[in-house]
């Protein structure tokens, strides 16, 4: 009872602090920021209009097309893998995390992955011609960096100009027609293709947290991405057991993965959003 009333108390402080802190941030600093961002990517736009953007050149994506998947037996056999350390290991690690660990650190460190996630994002809006969006991501990050401590909170969100979207290099490299390749299983890592595996390696090397230097201290970074991950595996889930529980999970997964990268290079609606989150 003692620690109910405990979780209690500190749901409702997490609650005060963010709430108090991002709604005492100046609106009008926001919207400054913001709206120069903004200016900026509009008159980009317009300049470059004769070319693109990139993404509006493309029909929407054929989400029914039959995936490339010539490897499918050793895929299946990581599968099996993955599934296994999953149930073995990292879920019941993230399933422990989530429970021990208070949401407002866990708001924090999402908080602060995805402010140092918007240079990536603007590289490769940059390198869509979306300029619009590299807008958008740059005032994001100027806002969070500055009154949001660093990216600890995320006042830039008040702004509904100024929602989070993730880009990566897989996308951009599918805005100019790169072909996806054949579907693979990565150990631990999970579904990927070619082009995606040669777009994370890009978004690795231009993954700003590789070059900050924390006191020479690399557990730190380590730490960083590892309870960023744990946020990411929990939050997923309530996807997760919706796959494990259709008939075949493998070709759930595969059909889920294409339409979802396909969804994300043409900006349509994403198939995950249709599954079940987890609270």
């Amino acid at each position: 009872m003692t620690q109910i009333k405990g979780a209690l108390v500190f749901t409702f402080l997490d609650n005060e602090i963010t709430n108090r802190y991002e709604n005492m941030t100046p609106n009008k600093t926001i919207k400054i920021i913001s709206r120069t961002a903004l200016l900026i990517g509009l008159l980009f736009q317009t300049a470059c209009a004769s070319f693109g953007p990139v993404k509006a050149r493309h029909t929407s994506p054929n989400v029914d097309k039959e995936v490339a998947d010539p490897f499918e037996g050793l895929n299946r056999k990581v599968y099996a893998f993955n599934e296994a350390v999953d149930k073995a290991v990292i879920g019941p690690i993230a399933r422990g995390y989530n429970s021990t660990s208070p949401k407002f650190i866990r708001k924090r460190v999402t908080n602060f992955t995805n402010n140092l996630s918007e240079p990536v994002n603007f590289g490769n809006e940059l390198l869509q011609l979306d300029f619009q969006d590299a807008s958008v991501s740059l005032g994001r990050f100027l806002v969070n960096s500055t009154l949001g401590l660093g990216g600890l909170f995320d006042p830039a969100s008040k702004d509904p100009e100024l929602q989070y979207q993730k880009e990566d290099f897989g996308q951009t490299l599918g805005t100019y027609n790169v072909p996806a390749g054949p579907y693979v299983v990565l150990p631990l890592l999970g579904p990927s293709n070619f082009r995606d595996i040669l777009g994370r390696a890009g978004d690795i090397v231009a993954n700003p947290v590789r070059r900050i230097n924390f006191n020479g201290e690399t557990e730190t970074v380590v730490g960083i991405n590892a309870a960023n991950f744990l946020n990411v595996r929990v939050n997923q889930e309530g996807r997760l057991m919706t796959i494990r529980d259709s008939a075949d999970p493998y070709v759930n997964l595969r059909s889920l993965y294409n339409q979802n990268r396909d969804s994300n290079i043409h900006e349509d609606s994403d198939p995950f959003d249709d599954l079940e989150d987890f609270e």
